[in-house]
């Protein structure tokens, strides 16, 4: 095991520990400044109906928080976020159409599913055309919060695919030897602590989990058979190997409908909504400047050695997430 990762792995683990231990302990206080409400902002077009872009970067998963400003200040869980934006969307009449511009490698089963809800649900309610621009990355679970759209995009350039599910799970029994550190547990059954980071998993483990897995995945492919009926079995059964996609690929596959680029897709989006001008607008906190399409974007690397990664390892995560660098 390389050396920084065996640091990023005992600063976890320490880490974890320490965090335990002082669980019933620990007293929050917060002096710094309180969330401000979400204001909104023109950055491209003209005219009084709207297009609202929001965005999806980063891994995804339920506790994730980014900062909504400079450095400092507050930091706001994805999932609420994209709630707070449609439900402020919805209350705006002028909004006629959702261009959603996503970054990310995917990340838990849940939040994947969560935004595809919340996507699904804002499209069907009010009648908003949904467009969604895929940027470098959209991988596994950004891909299926992407099928909540009426049409995907991707750059030329774009990485997609990945359709399928992985349990990420650390083994720090040698690193534990090695430092003198012990796990114990007391039990009600064996299968208690399932997927113990502590120690190797047994078979009968291997075998639970790949029927987890196997669950999942059939989940995402009703998913993608739902809302790309245009893919033939053979393309279905092709794209539900977990292979990465270049944009060329996707697009021959049927997994996107068009490579185009933002403007693009905004432009799209003004179409399918019946309309010949609109301005384009986003949501943005206080002192978060945001000027064009390309602003705000914070992608996470798929890569193994990624710290949030590390952290998402120490507890079980089904995950639909492109995560290269396991064997």
């Amino acid at each position: 095991m390389p050396r920084l990762l065996k640091r990023l792995v005992l600063f976890v683990l320490l880490g974890g520990l320490a965090s335990a231990g002082a669980a019933c302990t620990m007293v929050e206080l917060n002096l710094g400044p309180k969330m401000a409400p979400l204001r909104e902002r023109t950055i491209a077009g003209s005219g009084q109906a709207k297009v609202l872009l929001v965005e999806i970067s980063g891994l995804m998963y339920e506790s994730r928080t980014r900062p909504v400003g400079p450095p400092g200040t507050p930091r706001e869980n994805l999932l609420s976020r994209l709630a707070e934006e449609l439900d402020r969307a919805r209350k705006d009449s002028k909004v006629k159409a959702l261009m959603i511009k996503i970054n990310s490698p995917g990340g838990s089963v849940s939040t994947a599913d969560i935004m595809y809800h919340q996507i699904n649900r804002y499209r069907r309610e009010t009648g908003v055309k949904v467009v969604a621009s895929l940027m470098s990355v959209a991988a596994s679970g950004a891909y299926y919060a992407a099928l909540a759209a009426d049409r995907i995009v991707a750059l030329p350039t774009t990485l997609t695919g990945s359709i399928g599910v992985i349990a990420l799970k650390l083994n720090l029994a040698g690193l534990m030897n090695r430092y003198g550190v012990k796990a114990e547990a007391v039990k009600s059954a064996p299968l208690k602590d399932m997927w113990s980071p502590f120690r190797p998993a047994s078979e009968e483990e291997r075998r639970i989990m790949k029927g987890l897995i196997d669950e999942y995945m059939e989940r995402f492919r009703s998913v993608v058979r739902e809302n790309r009926p245009g893919m033939t079995s053979r393309q279905l059964e092709q794209a539900g190997r977990a292979q990465i996609f270049t944009a060329a690929q996707a697009l021959e596959l049927g997994l996107i409908d068009k490579l185009a680029y933002p403007d693009e897709a905004f432009e799209m989006a003004k179409k399918l909504a019946g309309l010949e001008e609109a301005r384009l607008v986003v949501y943005h906190r206080p002192g978060a400047h945001r000027a064009n399409f390309y602003a705000q974007s914070r992608p996470s690397g798929p890569g193994f050695m990624n710290p949030e990664l590390l952290g998402l390892a120490m507890t079980p995560q089904l995950m639909y997430l492109w995560l290269p660098g396991l064997r």
